[in-house]
């Protein structure tokens, strides 16, 4: 948190940890028409997990990704109904400030760069603008193997602080943007046999809800369109809403932190907090005993029963007490 007296105006990066993992889920329904005629209606689900395999020096979060999507159609005219299911798995770079590093050949996920921040301090009110790109995936449609990328510049809003009904506040941003593209002509002879995607124009307007202790967005709604023109003269338009929300996160050094916390304030002495593969240790040094004897002195036995009082706050953990004697 980045403030002074004078401001309340903060710096936004995204705070990635090692081991970070978290599960999102989102909901699009959709409209399809095919030259303005509806086609069918889509609700589409996906639920996405991430783990964070590993951070940079620069603040950079190495992601790895799992998507499996369901998308259940039903025609507008005949009523019937076609579910489908995919699974996709990308692995992508992501700086503090969100701009995406990630292999054209990943579909997943589709809209990169977004959101990001700007390096100076915002405050309630202020504007910026920043570059973004859509990946879509049209081997359904069009048979391309590969993702369709679309440009666009974001325009963004913070709109200050926010509290829900069940007590959690968030930091508001609202993000507009526009698509328009022309697809360059392919080389590929064979594709120009075959219609393709010539001209993709659209919009989307989201609001989003950021955590700012956990560094990352806890959930959005979306309003967008899409309408692509195929080259031999195809219209197609895609409409509808999303909401996405992040159901499970867990960092793994939330609880070491927490109980670095407690200890500095309750002030005990000679009390060290270190993180392994085998969890958390706490460790007691210069342990104090009566002369010549195996008993404690008062101030160490006070020490124990303030530690006993932080385990009580991790009831499912499991214990192992170690130690040695002279």
């Amino acid at each position: 948190y980045n403030a002074t007296a004078q401001s309340n105006a903060k710096v936004f990066e995204f705070k990635y940890k090692k081991d970070d993992r978290y599960r999102i889920l989102s909901k699009v329904n959709e409209e399809v028409f095919i030259n303005n005629i509806l086609n069918n209606n889509s609700e589409i689900i996906n639920r996405i997990t991430v783990h964070i395999t590993d951070v940079k020096p620069d603040g950079s979060g190495i992601h790895e990704s799992n998507f499996m999507t369901s998308d259940t159609s039903t025609g507008s005219i005949s009523g019937s109904h076609l579910t489908w299911n995919e699974e996709y798995n990308s692995i992508y770079e992501r700086d503090k400030h969100g701009k995406f590093t990630i292999d054209s050949s990943y579909f997943m996920p589709v809209i990169r760069d977004m959101p990001v921040f700007p390096e100076r301090p915002i405050e309630k009110g202020d504007s910026w603008t920043a570059n973004g790109y859509e990946a879509h995936d049209l081997r359904k449609t069009f048979s391309i193997k590969k993702p369709v990328t679309v440009p666009f510049t974001a325009f963004y809003t913070y709109n200050g602080e926010e509290t829900q009904s069940d007590g959690r506040k968030f930091d508001v941003f609202t993000v507009s943007y526009n698509l328009y593209f022309d697809t360059p002509t392919p080389e590929n002879p064979a594709i120009l046999r075959s219609p393709y995607p010539a001209v993709t124009t659209g919009f989307s307007q989201q609001t989003l809800y950021w955590d700012y202790e956990k560094g990352a967005v806890d959930h959005y709604k979306e309003n967008f369109k899409i309408t692509i023109i195929s080259s031999d003269g195809t219209l197609y338009k895609f409409k509808g809403t999303t909401e996405a929300e992040i159901t499970q996160f867990t960092r793994s050094n939330d609880d070491f932190e927490s109980v670095q916390q407690q200890i500095k304030h309750l002030q005990l002495e000679n009390v060290l907090v270190t993180e392994n593969e085998k969890g958390l240790t706490i460790s007691l040094e210069n342990i104090q005993f009566k002369p010549d004897s195996a008993i404690l002195e008062d101030s160490e036995k006070e020490k124990l029963q303030k530690i006993a009082a932080i385990l009580k706050n991790y009831p499912n953990n499991d214990l192992l007490v170690t130690g040695h004697t002279a």
